[in-house]
């Protein structure tokens, strides 16, 4: 993982240096605002989760979806929680007593 001073580093040289067409300063912002959060709140993918809960990606994704996973955020259409996510229990599931 970057240290702070090296994510700086970066974000600077690629505002200073030559912009490739279709990149704006505000995608540049955007990285580094990513970056510091990464670094400053490490994060692990809904992959991840997948193998820690025994589930596949797309329930976690539905989890996370439905605000089953505390701080799950989506990013360029992936799924990260933080290492210290929460599950919250669902509401569906057997009833208590069995079916009748």
């Amino acid at each position: 993982m970057l240290s702070k001073d090296q994510v700086k580093e970066i974000i600077q040289a690629a505002i200073k240096g030559p912009q490739p067409d279709g990149v704006s300063v505000a995608v540049v912002r955007a990285t580094e605002a990513f970056l510091t959060a990464k670094i400053e709140a490490p994060t692990i993918s809904a992959a991840m989760i997948a193998v820690l809960e025994n589930t596949s990606e797309q329930i976690v994704a539905r989890w996370c979806r439905d605000g089953r996973i505390s701080g799950a955020r989506k990013l360029n259409g992936r799924w990260f929680a933080p290492e210290n996510y929460v599950l919250t229990p669902g509401t569906r599931g057997p009833k208590v007593g069995g079916l009748k």
